[in-house]
């Protein structure tokens, strides 16, 4: 059904090694993909999968398609400043068994760590570059977690903070973190304590907004494995779909008042509507 302001643009989409079509609605006046590339390196931007420095990790083959996966379903939403350093992204074994780590260092020594087993390795990409971006592009990118933006409290952010903080599912991490110090369960307070900080509280919502934005169905498959995992655990760490509109708003809002948005991306309510699912 034809739609006012919309014309019906077929692309060819590529996910799992396969490449296949899709239809999109974009509006009228947006030019055609190759058009927007050319603006892109005309205006200083790249792609994080042109920008990041991937190091695959040796016969680690379901983490590394992950990896990659997750950095073009990045770059199918927003481009990066060209002028960010180009920090490597490794897919290695992590003693801790976290699924992956940031490394706040400066330019040269920040880098990415993904876990080689890992269950969802394109949510945990997502997540690891949103700790980069807060740091290198929202932040000061100086050693420490200081100078992550989400630390700073700067203006840019404060709209995106006030949708998580008046969020259900925040809101019931904190009263799992009162409820646990007052039980004197230390431990769970701490948990909620990590999960409640800026920084990854950023990292969660950027990641759950690449999975939906994206389109990525694999993508979404990983953030409701981390959503439904976290849930069992008592712990709302990600957001429910019917809750998680207001909080990608204000994370679109951020990238555009970037410039940083990919043109002719579907609406983002048509894609709220889908989330990431249920199960």
């Amino acid at each position: 059904m034809p739609r006012p302001g919309l014309k019906r643009d077929r692309r060819n989409v590529r996910e799992g090694g396969k490449s296949f079509q899709r239809t999109y609605w974009v509006r009228e006046d947006l030019p055609h993909p190759h058009e927007a590339r050319r603006k892109m390196h005309q205006d200083g931007l790249t792609t994080a999968s042109k920008h990041l420095k991937f190091e695959p990790g040796f016969m680690a083959f379901h983490a590394n398609r992950g990896v990659q996966a997750g950095l073009n379903s990045i770059s199918a939403v927003h481009a990066i400043p060209k002028s960010l350093p180009q920090i490597p992204v490794k897919v290695l074994f992590l003693a801790s068994q976290v699924n992956g780590l940031y490394k706040v260092g400066d330019a040269r020594s920040s880098e990415i760590l993904i876990n080689r087993i890992n269950a969802g390795p394109r949510a945990t990409t997502a997540h690891e570059v949103g700790h980069f971006l807060d740091h290198h592009l929202f932040g000061a990118g100086k050693p420490g977690l200081a100078h992550m933006g989400s630390h700073m409290k700067t203006e840019e952010m404060e709209m995106l903070f006030r949708a998580m903080y008046n969020s259900p599912s925040v809101r019931a991490l904190t009263n799992t973190a009162r409820k646990s110090v007052l039980e004197g369960d230390l431990g769970r307070a701490n948990v909620c304590r990590y999960l409640l900080t800026p920084t990854e509280m950023f990292a969660r919502a950027y990641a759950q907004y690449i999975a939906v934005r994206s389109g990525n169905p694999a993508m979404r498959l990983d953030m409701r494995g981390y959503r439904v995992s976290w849930s069992k655990y008592g712990y709302r760490a990600q957001w429910q779909d019917k809750e998680f509109g207001p909080v990608a708003h204000q994370m679109e809002a951020l990238l555009r008042r970037r410039g940083l948005l990919n043109e002719g991306l579907p609406p983002l309510d048509e894609q709220l509507r889908l989330g990431v699912g249920r199960h």
